[in-house]
């Protein structure tokens, strides 16, 4: 019996009793019977009447079927809980992007520092200054000064992944819908209390996955997209958020003159993207 139910059903035991009690009742008040209120649980927010799990199953049908998105990411990295760092090993502290199957178009920060990114035909581009050349991909200075500011074509991975960068897996649309079905099974989901994310109305949900907690918000007006989730582990949250949804970007390979191609580079550049 949902929570819903047994509210009525409680209500109308109440009625029936109260209505009872009253043709009862002798002309002494202080004869009559005591009658105490009934105690009922009431669920009449969004999904009422409806358990987290299934709120999480509508959420991830909906996610299911979009052909794009804009996803925003927030990495709470480092050991000063700051987020990024100069050590490349850390990665960014944030990454955006318009996806679409086939297509994506973002940006990575490290720390102050940002960078374009695009993926067109499977073809990965990166656009950033030279420090990010130096610094994150390690670079020699005056390689970090040439590509700077240019679109750089880079070669496919090789065979053993040597020079896959991650952003395959971050453009992959159909990927990481996947991921949202998986980790929508990994443990017990509790439904929140009503609130807004970013002027829209939402319902939180909390799954304990045990060594992770997420906490989903979805929307509840219109279609039940999931707008934002935040993964905590060890003390450490990444943020999620998804808008845009099924609003295709217009992506498209960079200009020939204003793009380098490290296949045909006529230095060695010592570095592995």
């Amino acid at each position: 019996m949902t929570a819903t139910t047994r509210f009525w059903t409680g209500a109308a035991g109440a009625a029936a009793a109260t209505a009872l009690l009253a043709g009862c009742a002798q002309d002494d008040a202080a004869d009559a019977p005591l009658v105490a209120p009934v105690s009922v649980e009431r669920d009449t927010g969004p999904f009422a009447g409806t358990s987290g799990a299934d709120v999480m199953a509508r959420a991830t049908r909906a996610m299911d079927g979009i052909v794009a998105v804009t996803v925003d990411i927030h990495f709470d990295a480092g050991p000063d809980g700051s987020g990024g760092s100069d050590d490349p090993e850390d990665g960014p502290s944030r990454l955006a992007a318009a996806v679409e199957y086939g297509k994506c178009a973002g940006s990575m920060e490290f720390d102050a520092r940002k960078v374009q990114f695009l993926l067109v035909s499977g073809t990965r581009y990166l656009k950033g200054d030279a420090g990010f050349w130096t610094t994150e991909v390690g670079a020699p200075p005056a390689i970090g000064q040439e590509l700077s500011g240019s679109w750089v074509k880079l070669p496919p991975p090789g065979s053993d992944g040597d020079g896959d960068t991650g952003l395959e897996h971050f453009c992959d649309l159909q990927g990481m819908l996947n991921q949202i079905d998986d980790a929508a099974g990994e443990g017990p989901v509790t439904k929140g209390s009503a609130t807004t994310y970013d002027g829209h109305a939402v319902i939180p949900l909390t799954q304990d996955g045990g060594d992770v907690t997420t906490r989903y918000y979805v929307a509840t007006a219109g279609t039940p997209y999931i707008l934002r989730l935040d993964d905590t582990e060890d003390g450490d949250t990444t943020t999620v958020g998804f808008s845009d949804f099924d609003k295709k970007p217009r992506i498209t390979a960079p200009p020939a003159g204003s793009t380098l191609d490290l296949a045909d580079y006529t230095h060695d550049p010592g570095f592995t993207v």
